[in-house]
Order: structure tokens, then C-alpha cells, then sequence
């Protein structure tokens, strides 16, 4: 074997090792396959379809192919979806799989989504099961060769430890969540959480007890009890996971329950991205607090999610509940001076530029 082939073959295990702990790597995953491929780049196409429009891992050289795939909704024209029992049957799949060479001259996803950014020949290598399954797409230029099974099938050595790495971040990811709803479920706080395209893949155990009272979840799709209610969740949920849509639509709304117990107050909060949120199984959490139960308001919250020091936290909680500024510092025993150069902090951490702005920036985060 070439020297030079060896060594990409050495440097694509490693950095596919590397991408279990490190989402960033899942691009440097990306250059490797397209290198011992002769390809130009390559990108990861989820199986799911709402997960197509998030950030998915690919190689620098296809963002202009990526942006118009996603920004043009490609996605939902994927004619490479013929191609998938190939995959399954022998791991990818080619071109020849998914259409007939001789119509590809009238075929608009050739003409019009490929050519235009210079791309025509592809083949697809399956990752992962049914639950987490993906196409890595390589993509050649029309200048070039169709890809052949000769050229694809030593690559599929990699399968395996793609789909490790594949499983153990998400172990890894979904440990970091437990941990915050077991954080939260200690605050009297029930945690949904959800992915890039708003399915539901976590539910905390005091969350599972509502089910059937104030939301429902069926096929991983949550809507609420109450159908007069599913636009403001379905808001919401588009506030938390639609990559274009700020933080700060995302309100708090209320659910109403089937038992005729008050209603839940429901707010969210997107969890700190990976560079590629199409991997990560849960990019936001909807944190449903029942107002019968007595409610802490919980300073490391604020300081995770802020960065706040535990005394700028303390100023926060109290200007959430409506305590004037010489109030809070009279009940902590500080100064008003210091009590203010606090706000000011929290101010410059959070870019607001007002204590109202605060109050209602806050309030978004916890009820």
C-alpha cells in the first residue's frame, strides 16, 4: 500500500477516535473520508428528516452545497433516498443506485441543486442504526469519475468505528443531561428534553408521571393535552431548536392538565451547542414547574447558564422576584454600592441594558 494512503488511513482512525469526546472533530472525520476517496469533501446526511436543517457535520470545501441543501429545503427533494436498500444491503450505495445515468441531463436535483456549485457524482456510506442512522455523502465534481464499488468498499473498514464513536458521544451527551434533570427534578422541576428538530429524546422521571395529564408524546412528537394550547408549544419549541430563530422568543407558556390541577408553567432554555447539533441528542429542554409544589430558585442555574458569580445569582433571583435593589442589599448585608456594581454585571454578562431588559431576560429562564 502507498505510504501516503497509509497515513491518511492512520490520521482518519485517529481523529474518528477523537470525535467521541470531541464534536469538532466530526469535521476533520469529514476531510479524512474525502481524502483516501479523492473526493472534493464530504458531509453527514441524517436519516431523519427534521434533523436534515440543523447543523450537520461536513467538510469546509461543500458549504456552498450545504447552505443551498438546507437554505432551498433540498432536504425534503432527497432523490439519494432510492439509493437506501443498497445501503442497507451491502453498507452504500452509488449514483447507479439511485438513478438511471441517462436521466440525470433532466433530473432537476442534478441540474439544479448539484451544478450549480459544481458537484454531480456521490456515493454514501451508512452509519449508526435505526434509532441514530446517517449517510456520510462523498461528492465529486462533474469533471471527474463516477465513484465505483472498487473504490467504496475498503472504506467501509471504518463502519465500525465511526458507529462507536457515534454511540459513546452520545452516552457521554446524554450523561451531561441526566445530570442537569437530576439537578432540576431536585428544584421541584420536571425536564423534557429535546433535539435539533424538536423530538423528544429525554424525559425525566417526575416528567413521565405527566404524560397523559398535561402533554402527550407519541412517536417521539410531543403536543399538548389540549389542542387549543399545541401553537404556543409548538412556538416555543420552534424558539428553542430552529437555527435561525433567537433565544429570546422562546416565552414561557402554560399548559393546561386533564386532571384539573393548575397549569403547568412551561419554559425552556437551549443547552450550550456542539458544533454540529444534528449529533447532539438533545439541544434544548422544556422544564415544566407545577406551581402547587413550593419552588426554589436555584442560584447555580443562573451561574451555569449566565456564567454569574453565586452573589451576582443571589441579585438575580431577588430582582426576579421583585425585590428593589436597596431591599436586596439590605437583606444580604451589603452595600448599596456593591449591590450595584453587581447589576452592572449582570448587565454586561447577559448584554442587556436595563434592569427591566434583566428581569424579563431572567424570567425567560426561570419562572
Amino acid at each position: 500500500m502507498d505510504m501516503g494512503a497509509l497515513g491518511q488511513e492512520e490520521r482518519l482512525s485517529e481523529v474518528i477516535r477523537e470525535a467521541a469526546f470531541d464534536p469538532s472533530k466530526w469535521r476533520d472525520v469529514c476531510d479524512g473520508f474525502a481524502a483516501i476517496s479523492n473526493s472534493i469533501g464530504s458531509v453527514f446526511v441524517p436519516f431523519a428528516m427534521e434533523l436534515r436543517a440543523a447543523k450537520i457535520p461536513h467538510s469546509a470545501d461543500l458549504e456552498p452545497l450545504v447552505d443551498r441543501y438546507q437554505k432551498h429545503e433540498w432536504y425534503k427533494r432527497e432523490l439519494r433516498e432510492r439509493g437506501l436498500p443498497a445501503v442497507f444491503k451491502r453498507g452504500f450505495m452509488l449514483d447507479e443506485d439511485c438513478i438511471d445515468y441517462c436521466m440525470i441531463e433532466r433530473s432537476d436535483y442534478f441540474q439544479d441543486f448539484l451544478k450549480p456549485v459544481g458537484m454531480k457524482w456521490f456515493a454514501g456510506l451508512g452509519f449508526g442504526n435505526s434509532s441514530n442512522f446517517c449517510v456520510l455523502s462523498l461528492q465529486r465534481p462533474g469533471t471527474g469519475d463516477p465513484f465505483t464499488p472498487d473504490e467504496i468498499e475498503p472504506l467501509m473498514k471504518f463502519r465500525s468505528q465511526v458507529e462507536v464513536s457515534m454511540a459513546l458521544a452520545t452516552n457521554l451527551e446524554f450523561k451531561k443531561l441526566a445530570g442537569i434533570a437530576d439537578f432540576l427534578e431536585h428544584q421541584k422541576r420536571s425536564v423534557i428534553g429535546v433535539n435539533a428538530g424538536g423530538r423528544v429524546t429525554y424525559v425525566s422521571p417526575t416528567a413521565e408521571l405527566l404524560i397523559g395529564d398535561a402533554v402527550d408524546i407519541a412517536n417521539g412528537w410531543m403536543k399538548s393535552t389540549f389542542e387549543t394550547e399545541n401553537n404556543a408549544l409548538r412556538s416555543l419549541l420552534a424558539a428553542l431548536t430552529y437555527p435561525r430563530t433567537a433565544q429570546s422568543d422562546a416565552r414561557p407558556i402554560k399548559l393546561s392538565r386533564a386532571s384539573g390541577k393548575p397549569p403547568l408553567v412551561v419554559y425552556g432554555y437551549r443547552l450550550p451547542e456542539s458544533e454540529f447539533n444534528a449529533f447532539q441528542p438533545a439541544v434544548a429542554l422544556l422544564v415544566l414547574v407545577d406551581p402547587e409544589k413550593p419552588q426554589d430558585m436555584p442560584a447555580e442555574l443562573f451561574m451555569d447558564y449566565f456564567g454569574f458569580t453565586r452573589a451576582e445569582a443571589r441579585l438575580a433571583i431577588s430582582l426576579v422576584k421583585g425585590l428593589a435593589l436597596d431591599q436586596h442589599a439590605k437583606d444580604g448585608a451589603i452595600t448599596i454600592i456593591t449591590a450595584r456594581n453587581h447589576l452592572q454585571s449582570l448587565l454586561a454578562k447577559t448584554e442587556t441594558h436595563s434592569a427591566a431588559a434583566l428581569v424579563a431576560l431572567l424570567s425567560r429562564v426561570l419562572p
